[in-house]
């Protein structure tokens, strides 16, 4: 369930570890009261990096 009011802009991201630089860049863009989710599927662990928070975000 969603914590957020209708009225804040809401997404979803999904992709593979090629797409990390894509979902970097959309989350730079991403507005600061936005609500969303991301997931990154990875084959193995030496994949894994963080990603920072989008500056401002809760």
């Amino acid at each position: 369930m969603c914590a957020c009011s209708s009225d804040r802009p809401q997404f979803l991201l999904a992709g593979d570890s090629s797409d990390i630089p894509f979902i970097q860049a959309t989350l730079r863009r991403t507005p600061v009261d936005a609500y969303g989710q991301v997931y990154i599927e990875v084959a193995t662990s030496l994949q894994i990096r963080r990603i920072d928070e989008p500056q401002g975000s809760r």
